[in-house]
């Protein structure tokens, strides 16, 4: 967004009757989760969370959607939290997938997938939902509010994920940190 442009906010309620097929749900899930958390080099392509339940439903759904040869395996890291990885040295199921959109992006060159942009609400909030769990954080501030935020090294992502909650109403704020890391805010009073 620049300025002057101009922006159309929908504040009632999305369509209900918007029911999304198992591979719609997985491949929302999957966009999400590699956008935030995954890479695709030329070579090889992996996923990393340190959220057992949420790797279990991106590796379920990578099967689905991508199937193909793939690796899953865990270790502890330096700061004593375990994570769980998925590698991918095969690439040619997954390039022939929806995730082959992410090839070659760089972490600061990431931005939304035009067919997310292209979906339904409920294929977005899905997306979102992913995309958040993965680079996503809250905190609790003063005066009894809580703050949820979401970082990148892409400020084209940064955009995109502003632009995306206000289709669903949410007005966020951005700002780049001296690390060179974009963070995205929305803060809401608790009730």
């Amino acid at each position: 967004m620049e300025p002057g442009d101009r922006v159309v906010l929908f504040r009632g309620q999305p369509a209900t009757d918007e029911i999304l097929t198992q591979q719609q749900r997985d491949t929302a899930l999957l966009l999400g989760a590699f956008v935030s958390e995954g890479w695709v080099s030329p070579t090889r392509a992996g996923f990393n969370n340190a959220d057992h339940d949420f790797f279990t439903q991106v590796a379920e759904a990578y099967d689905r959607v991508v199937g193909g040869a793939r690796y899953v395996y865990d270790r502890v890291i330096k700061s004593g939290n375990r994570i769980f990885e998925l590698d991918v040295q095969n690439l040619t199921a997954l390039l022939a997938s929806p995730l082959g959109v992410l090839a070659g992006q760089r972490s600061a060159a990431k931005s939304i997938p035009e067919a997310v942009w292209h979906a339904g609400p409920a294929f977005k909030r899905l997306f979102l939902q992913a995309l958040f769990e993965g680079d996503g954080s809250s905190s609790i501030l003063p005066r009894n509010t809580i703050q949820i935020s979401y970082s990148t090294r892409s400020a084209a992502l940064a955009a995109d994920v502003q632009q995306m909650l206000l289709e669903f109403g949410i007005v966020s704020r951005q700002c780049r940190h001296a690390s060179g890391e974009y963070k995205v805010y929305i803060g809401n009073r608790r009730e």
